[in-house]
């Protein structure tokens, strides 16, 4: 058996820690790939496939990476970035390298990477017992726009109600808690018959329901998420009256997505990314000059199982 090389070791290092991506390795002007990468992306991105000694090898040159990259962002992989940190002086052994960047279908922002017509959402799927009541979270962020819808389903339908969510939204990558994966066969047939969707598997923990509400609170600035409809807030409510929302609330399908669409010339100090509308001080309205609903950003929809928070 061929002993291995230096740098061959320095690559399967890198790739150990790694092991769900498809590791760019910089060699001088060229990202390499090696053995399982080499064979899967060689044919992916019709490239040649050759031998470094015993290990399947294929590259690309790093000035044309990006056009390798979005093709295999579609293809649904994700990419890690091994760049040459330092250079050693002569005869002082190995470049120093280091992953700088993991690219995934889901959290790519670059314009190289995108498809400008429609949105590349990431997702994620949970399911906690609440008082006796099995109920399952579903969420998904465009990170590209900062749209970010959240809703809740009983188990009961939740196959159903998981794959109507997902066909209407076609997220690129969704965060799965482990556990569903076993306990719920229907689910996981519907995520294999997605190839191309990124599956990331993370334990129960990962998906704390007071942990998760916490950190919305944060994000948005509030108290509780009463105001957007979210399901967990209402079952510590002891009030048999359900709290008034915190604004207006119109149908999601309403409002404005498109900062192009609206006529409206107003431009204020503090505009929407997704509207030529203030998002300071008024609550939603419709607008006269486009007739959809132009409000905050936060402006929870009206579906009545979830918030699009925008």
């Amino acid at each position: 058996m061929a002993e291995t090389t230096p740098m061959m070791n320095q690559y399967l290092e890198m790739k150990e820690q790694y092991r769900d991506a498809v590791l760019f390795f910089r060699l001088g002007d060229f990202y390499e790939m090696f053995n399982e990468d080499a064979v899967e992306i060689s044919r992916l991105l019709n490239l040649t496939l050759t031998h470094r000694g015993p290990n399947p090898m294929c590259g690309i040159p790093y000035h044309a990476s990006k056009v390798y990259i979005a093709r295999l962002l579609r293809a649904g992989r994700k990419i890690a970035i091994c760049e040459q940190i330092s250079l050693p002086g002569p005869g002082k052994g190995l470049a120093e390298r280091r992953v700088v960047e993991v690219i995934t279908p889901g959290t790519a922002v670059e314009d190289d990477y995108l498809d400008r017509t429609a949105n590349n959402y990431l997702a994620a799927l949970s399911v906690s017992v609440r008082r006796g009541e099995t109920r399952f979270g579903f969420a998904y962020i465009d990170v590209t726009t900062g749209e970010f819808a959240a809703t809740s389903f009983d188990a009961t339908d939740a196959a159903e109600r998981f794959r109507k969510e997902t066909g209407r939204i076609q997220p690129r990558e969704i965060l799965v808690q482990q556990s569903i994966l076993a306990d719920f066969p229907e689910i996981r047939k519907i995520l294999d018959e997605e190839p191309s969707l990124v599956q990331n598997r993370y334990p129960d923990w990962s998906f704390n329901p007071d942990t998760g509400r916490k950190r919305l609170c944060s994000v948005f600035g509030t108290g509780s998420l009463q105001a957007f409809n979210l399901e967990g807030e209402a079952a510590e409510n002891t009030s048999n009256i359900p709290p008034e929302p915190r604004f207006p609330i119109f149908p999601a399908s309403e409002y404005t997505t498109n900062p192009n669409s609206c006529p409206s010339t107003i431009l204020p100090a503090k505009t929407s990314s997704w509207c030529k509308t203030s998002v300071t001080a008024a609550p939603p309205t419709r607008c006269s000059a486009c007739s959809t609903i132009h409000g905050p950003p936060w402006a929870p929809g009206s579906s009545g199982t979830g918030s699009t928070i925008r």
